[in-house]
């Protein structure tokens, strides 16, 4: 390869980068205001009620629609990452299955991580059930709300998790 070819790989590679990067980033809502810590926690606890209680309709209340809705994404069991995670259409579905397969969420620590321009920040500690099997799996999560008019709404909520001893 030409000493021309060399010069542009790391140009090229990092173009590249920004391109994913840029496409993966979701543009801020508009018309929307960041939470109060009081609202958000109280928006986290309304979710973790809500899905252990089977109430779908307040679910699907509880996240923003389109165009600010980014996404839930979750390990296994019940994996939803990548593309799947950031279909609004989904997720109420997603819950219907998770709850029937006795998935279940404890909150353990609340840290709210402030405001940005457009959403508030936060990160979880929960247990998560694992469904047909005894234990726990202890999920380090993160999320963020909006507010309008003073409801919260969640745009992100990510799971992690791991097994507990």
């Amino acid at each position: 390869m030409g000493a021309r070819g060399l010069s542009l790989a790391p140009l090229t590679g990092l173009l590249c980068l920004w391109l994913a990067i840029a496409s993966a980033s979701a543009a801020p809502p508009t018309n929307t205001q960041p939470c109060d810590r009081d609202s958000t926690r109280s928006a986290l606890r309304s979710f973790i009620g809500a899905f252990n209680g089977g109430s779908f309709e307040q679910l699907d209340a509880l996240f923003a629609q389109e165009p600010h809705f980014q996404w839930y994404s979750a390990p296994a069991p019940g994996q939803r990452l990548g593309a799947d995670a950031r279909r609004r259409d989904t997720l109420v579905p997603y819950f219907r299955r998770r709850h029937a397969a006795g998935d279940r969420l404890r909150l353990r620590t609340f840290d709210w991580n402030g405001k940005s321009a457009h959403w508030s920040n936060f990160g979880f500690v929960a247990l998560r059930s694992k469904p047909q099997a005894d234990g726990w799996i202890r999920s380090e999560s993160k999320g963020a709300a909006i507010c309008d008019g003073g409801r919260p709404t969640l745009i992100t909520i990510s799971l992690g998790g791991r097994p507990l001893p």
